[in-house]
């Protein structure tokens, strides 16, 4: 769930900060996004629509469990 935590501190971040940096922020949670969702199909069997519904909630701050 480490890419879930990186994603909440993301959009803490957007929050507070519009810099320059955003591009290449944004663009490294995509990449981590993609790697997590495939290692979680891969080594989890899960499957996708859990992802994505972790990853939802995870955006409009619901617990996971």
């Amino acid at each position: 769930m480490r890419v879930l935590s990186y994603l909440q501190i993301l959009m803490h971040r957007l929050n507070q900060d519009n810099s320059g940096k955003f591009a290449a922020e944004y663009l490294q949670f995509v990449a981590y996004i993609a790697v997590g969702t495939f290692l979680g199909m891969l080594l989890f069997g899960e499957n996708l629509d859990t992802i994505l519904s972790d990853i939802r909630r995870a955006l409009i701050g619901e617990s996971i469990g």
